[in-house]
């Protein structure tokens, strides 16, 4: 449940891709071995390709969410991206906003806001490299250890 809830967020603050109904689609991180800090210190490592980001987005889907309106628009600093009407399936619905700042080559920040709370979360992407010997596109390393999202 943890790795699930991890990977959810994680997929829904970081990356936000392309969807047939949004207005502009986010570019497709470089491949190779990212490193997440979050402000609320859920820390992750992850090695990604072209296919890994494309499957992150699924949580953002209104198959998984069930968010009645998806809307991301490029902006002068990087992409918003909001989320409203979505069902948390536990009796809250809420609207989410995703602000990308900067450059999905090399380093990103993610600043997402949920209308049920007044804290901002903020993610930091760095790419690192090629992905670590052991690793394959899909891993995803947090705390409590090592999983592959296409598992």
């Amino acid at each position: 449940m943890l790795r699930t809830t991890i990977a959810t967020c994680a997929a829904a603050l970081s990356l936000a891709l392309s969807a047939p109904v949004w207005a502009d689609e986010l570019p497709i991180r470089k491949p190779g071995f990212w490193v997440m800090k979050h402000s609320m210190g859920n820390d992750a490592q992850e090695c990604t390709d072209a296919t890994v980001d494309r499957k992150m987005l699924e949580p953002l889907t209104v198959g998984l969410l069930n968010c009645a309106k998806h809307e991301t628009l490029k902006t002068a600093n990087g992409y918003m991206s909001t989320l409203e009407g979505c069902d948390l399936m536990d009796g809250r619905i809420v609207t989410m906003k995703n602000e990308f700042i900067g450059d999905f080559n090399s380093a990103y920040i993610v600043k997402q806001s949920i209308s049920t709370s007044s804290k901002t979360v903020e993610l930091e992407f760095k790419w690192v490299g090629d992905c670590k010997p052991g690793l394959k596109p899909g891993d995803f390393t947090t705390e409590t250890g090592t999983y592959n999202v296409n598992d």
